[in-house]
């Protein structure tokens, strides 16, 4: 069962075009999976397959917390989108980190270590643990995960 397809949808409605048209925030969060899917796979359409992400893991939030092998749970989702996938929520990620400049950044209230670290830790599974390097002026010299 192929479904129905993006071909079969006027250009104007089709996600790329949309984007274009009105800009990424007025997409359907499936309209910006079938983006970002790029295509289908054998028998199912894109459509089918951000469709499917979506009713598997509930919320996009999900589908960026889920793991390589629970995203190649889904037919149509192999380890390369799975991988495309986990790329993409990881520049969104990393995309919202704040940047540091070392030599300027003062650590000396714990606040402000939650402030550097919370990017990194926010929706992890597991407990991490970093070290946080400050001089004798207890400006950052360095951070790293353990």
């Amino acid at each position: 069962m192929k479904g129905f397809t993006i071909y079969d949808m006027p250009i104007s409605e089709r996600p790329r075009e949309r984007l274009r048209a009105v800009g990424e925030e007025s997409l359907s969060a499936t309209e910006l999976l079938n983006i970002l899917l790029g295509r289908g796979s054998a028998g199912e359409s894109v459509m089918v397959l951000s469709q499917k992400l979506l009713q598997k893991f509930g919320t996009i939030k999900n589908i960026g917390n889920a793991s390589l092998e629970e995203l190649c749970v889904i037919k149509g989702i192999g380890f390369a989108k799975a991988c495309q996938l986990k790329a993409a929520f990881e520049l969104g990620k990393r995309s919202e980190q704040i940047t540091i400049n070392k030599n300027s950044y003062l650590v000396d209230v714990p606040e402000k270590a939650v402030a550097i670290l919370s990017p990194y830790l926010k929706n992890k599974k597991k407990e991490h643990i970093f070290l946080l390097l400050v001089d004798t002026r207890k400006k950052l010299i360095q951070k790293t995960l353990v």
